[in-house]
């Protein structure tokens, strides 16, 4: 009798242990697969951030060529005026 009191018990035990071990491998497969959809979520993320990269590049070149074809645009201008006020200097000084 005692035998089979002690072997209900183990069962029971055993039982509780395997229930235990199953919660708990339950857990780690969820803990993994939210990491790796943490893990795939910073990959996207990261190309987010690259392509963003990219366009602020892109815009900040656009921007700095603009910004040297107005400079030259006004460059051009200068040397004109320049050439214009020397070729009037070189005028006056012929009518001298």
């Amino acid at each position: 009798m005692n035998y089979e009191i002690l072997t209900g018990l183990l069962a029971v035990a055993s039982g509780v242990f395997l229930t235990l071990c199953w919660q708990l491998h339950q857990k780690a497969a969820k803990a993994v697969k939210e990491a790796r959809e943490a893990v795939a979520s910073v990959g996207n993320l990261s190309d987010v951030v690259r392509t963003q990269q990219d366009t602020f590049a892109r815009q900040i070149e656009a921007n700095l060529k603009a910004q040297q074809t107005e400079a030259d645009k006004r460059i051009q201008k200068l040397e004109i005026r320049l050439e214009d006020i020397s070729n009037r200097l070189a005028a006056q000084q012929i009518k001298r």
